[in-house]
């Protein structure tokens, strides 16, 4: 997998940068977790997605998924993530999940924990499902693979040879709600000479 960075503010809204800034500071001042793209841990996923496609901050609704790394002290508790239900054993059969914990911020937004076995954050986006779901950031620098990209210039997305989670089919109907198209099966991805990186 081919990663591609960007400094956070060349792909985000002020707003939307501003936002996730004080987020950011809380999860800080309560939780002790700094930001750190070599080290980790990192935010990742599906709140990334909705910044980068409608140039909104997720709303309370959404979480931000904060993946901690293997050397991370904290001790998981799992069934405390609001997905317990959807996924009953949401680390079966995702690869370096060992535990999910939800805890709470200012205005009662959900950052979800997620304790893994990686070392670093290409060892998790290679086991994202969805290529859209291949971003993540420090608060300073937001990088994709080269897939997640491509398809977001496209406002598409398809399923990456890491699929098969039990929670995909519920997040391609996300992704489909915010306006991406979901191209299926995996296709060859052709670049085009007009993307805007």
């Amino acid at each position: 997998m081919k990663l591609i960075g960007y400094p956070i503010d060349q792909r985000l809204s002020h707003p939307t940068v501003a936002e996730l800034s004080f987020h950011l500071s809380v999860l800080r001042r309560d939780h002790a977790i700094q930001l750190d793209m070599l080290n980790g841990p990192w935010l990742a996923g599906g709140s990334l997605v909705r910044m980068l496609w409608t140039g909104n901050f997720p709303g309370q609704e959404s979480d931000l998924d904060i993946f901690l790394p293997k050397e991370d002290e904290r001790k998981p508790e799992r069934n405390r993530s609001k997905y317990s239900d959807l996924w009953n054993d949401p680390t079966s059969d995702v690869p370096h999940v060992r535990g999910l914990t939800d805890v709470r911020g200012e205005n009662d937004y959900t950052y979800q924990l997620i304790h893994t076995t990686a070392t670093g954050i290409k060892e998790i986006l290679e086991t994202f499902d969805l290529t859209i779901s291949q971003f993540a950031t420090d608060g300073n620098l937001i990088i994709g693979s080269e897939e997640a990209w491509m398809d977001l210039s496209r406002g598409e997305f398809r399923k990456t040879e890491a699929h098969g989670h039990r929670a995909t089919e519920h997040r391609i109907e996300k992704y489909k709600t915010m306006g991406l198209n979901f191209i299926n099966p995996i296709e060859e991805i052709i670049p085009d000479d007009d993307l805007p990186f």
